[in-house]
């Protein structure tokens, strides 16, 4: 049974609040506990309807009441850990957020409910907790993430990242050849360069959208990713995920292809099926999804600078 649970408790922390993510929980979760109704929403204090919905089976009249029930719930600030009829209602009033999961009566007495409980608790801390101040960059499995323009200037970056540049608007200027290089066609891969406080290792993704994900780590942070990991977590088969774990390397379509003797065009319809399965919009943010995470589990916490600088004003 635990071996079965696992990778479902891996994958519940990486739904965050994506609709597709949620969806295929779901249905593995309705796979191992078959069930005629089953739903899940994301809620938020002060918001009217729910963040998402998504339903295996359909959902009876009385859930939407439930639900109903559950956002009037969080509005007022009342935290709960607890089920109400068929629905479990779970809100730390430390977070904004509020998770309602519905299920049959009878499943929610299975041992494999006992096992998921503690982690309907914390879902929404795990959510909120990449704005929250934690030092990150000094455990071995984080990467500061940082999304700038083709020409350095930063855009989007996470607090482990904040905490690396401080106020600056753009890249650190010994990191900006690298830069460069992977802007005019050079290959990706990580190399050490100079910043705030000592040497880091960066790794420069090539521009998708006209946007640049640069990753950072200290010298001793190299992870190691395997096939398995990355066919238990996004539902990869075998040769979509040793073409994951290559990206995960950095290297681009064209270096797979030679490195895994494919053909390019084959190469590029696997990554279209890993951004499908992980649901990620482009490469850069399959990268973060990778490589920023917490004790395995990758969410990535990437906010607007000018709005992190704000907030740090306030």
């Amino acid at each position: 049974m635990i071996t079965k649970l696992n990778p479902l408790i891996r994958k519940f922390y990486l739904t965050g609040l994506s609709e597709v993510l949620w969806q295929h929980w779901l249905k593995g979760f309705a796979e191992l506990l078959p069930c005629s109704s089953m739903g899940v929403a994301v809620v938020e204090k002060d918001v009217e309807f729910p963040l998402l919905l998504c339903s295996h089976g359909s959902l009876p009249g009385e859930a939407r009441a439930n639900l109903s029930a559950f956002i009037q719930r969080v509005d007022e600030g009342e935290g709960c850990a607890r089920r109400h009829g068929q629905g479990g209602w779970f809100y730390d009033t430390s977070t904004p957020y509020g998770l309602w999961l519905w299920l049959d009566e009878g499943l929610w007495g299975s041992p494999e409910l006992e096992l998921l409980w503690p982690h309907l608790c914390q879902w929404s801390k795990v959510l909120y907790g990449h704005g929250r101040e934690r030092q990150y960059l000094l455990m071995p499995t984080h990467t500061a993430a940082i999304v700038c323009s083709p020409d350095g200037l930063i855009r989007f970056c996470n607090p482990d990242a904040e905490r690396l540049i401080g106020d600056e608007e753009c890249l650190p200027e010994s990191w900006m050849p690298q830069l460069k290089e992977v802007v005019a066609g050079g290959q990706s891969h990580w190399v050490t360069r100079a910043g705030n406080g000592g040497e880091f290792q960066i790794l420069v993704h090539p521009p998708q959208e006209q946007e640049v994900l640069v990753l950072v780590r200290q010298p001793e942070q190299g992870r190691i990713f395997s096939a398995e990991y990355f066919m238990s977590l996004y539902d990869l088969s075998p040769k979509e995920a040793l073409v994951a774990v290559e990206l995960a390397q950095g290297h681009l379509p064209q270096q797979i292809a030679q490195r895994l003797y494919l053909g390019e065009s084959t190469v590029r319809t696997h990554i279209r099926k890993i951004l499908q399965k992980s649901g990620s919009r482009n490469l850069n943010q399959l990268m973060v999804r990778m490589h920023v995470g917490l004790n395995g589990l990758e969410w990535s916490g990437l906010h607007r600078r000018r709005e992190m600088l704000d907030a740090q004003a306030q």
